[in-house]
């Protein structure tokens, strides 16, 4: 990630994927909404034939929204390639795409163009899904941790956005692994085994306090949640129960795989579960630095 301080005035770049369907509009007002949080330009990409037919109503479609006067770019090809091609190219730190909650049978085996590009991009993606939230800020924010250091810029970036959305609640779900997931049959049955989980319960909730210690955690109120489960399960499960509007979670730089979707790597999970929206973080991501920035 590029740590900058509000001194510079290079801003970062998003990528938006915009098409022409009924949610067009909604998508860039979430975009702008992002964009604003996050201090970045958005440049706007369409997949498909560069046409007059094609460029004119998405032409239209920017200029309502205020949008005329940013880039937009139309290219051929495979959507998730020409998108993870072009977020490359132009450097783009993030890019923002709509994306629906719940793929249809045939997407679900090969994955959509959106949950495609969250996978292959080099940069951190932002989806989504449904209609931005009435606030016109994403309010119920979750954000899902382990307690190492690749963990620590996402959150940085995590609080960060959620002050920049004027948000003062953060909310922290920490999944760790149970004491007697080894134990035959699973599970420790009887007083001692109860106890055994309260101590270790407490434990995983200390080492979770001081884990964010480290940070900068001003005009925020933390809700934290540490809870026995494989990485990612209880954070979707968690977001869901909870209405979030938004999850974000850590993935690695490189692109995940059919083994990560096999072995359910955290952001797997949470690509094929899409509770709300979901903003999967790679280190290539400027932090948010308040809505003082000017709008795109």
């Amino acid at each position: 990630m590029r740590h900058v301080t509000n001194s510079e005035s290079q801003r970062g770049r998003m990528l938006v994927c915009v098409t022409r369907s009924p949610h067009a509009g909604s998508v860039l007002r979430g975009a702008v909404a992002c964009a604003r949080a996050m201090a970045l330009d958005p440049e706007f990409l369409h997949v498909g034939r560069d046409e007059s037919a094609t460029r004119e109503p998405l032409v239209e479609l920017l200029a309502e929204h205020g949008l005329d006067t940013h880039p937009l770019i139309i290219r051929e090809g495979k959507p998730a390639a020409v998108i993870c091609e072009a977020a490359k190219q132009n450097h783009a730190d993030l890019i923002f795409a709509g994306a629906l909650e719940q793929d249809s049978v045939v997407r679900d085996l090969v994955g959509s163009t959106a949950r495609n590009v969250a996978r292959r991009a080099g940069c951190s993606v932002f989806l989504m899904t449904g209609a931005l939230p009435p606030a016109g800020t994403w309010m119920r924010i979750v954000a899902a941790v382990q307690l190492d250091d690749r963990f620590k810029a996402m959150f940085a970036d995590a609080c960060a956005f959620a002050r920049a959305m004027e948000q003062t609640t953060l909310h922290v779900v920490y999944e760790h692994e149970s004491f007697d997931a080894h134990l035959p049959g699973g599970t420790a049955s009887g007083a001692g085994g109860a106890d055994m989980r309260h101590l270790q319960g407490a434990a995983e909730n200390f080492r979770l306090a001081n884990f964010l210690e480290q940070f900068d955690l001003r005009g925020l109120n933390l809700r934290t949640a540490a809870l026995p489960s494989r990485p990612g399960h209880e954070a979707v499960r968690h977001a869901r129960e909870m209405g979030a509007e938004l999850l974000v979670v850590s993935a690695d730089d490189r692109p995940l795989g059919f083994w990560d979707r096999f072995f359910g790597h955290p952001a797997e999970i949470a690509l094929q579960k899409l509770p709300c929206s979901v903003l999967l973080h790679r280190s290539r991501m400027r932090p948010a630095r308040g809505a003082e920035e000017s709008a795109p």
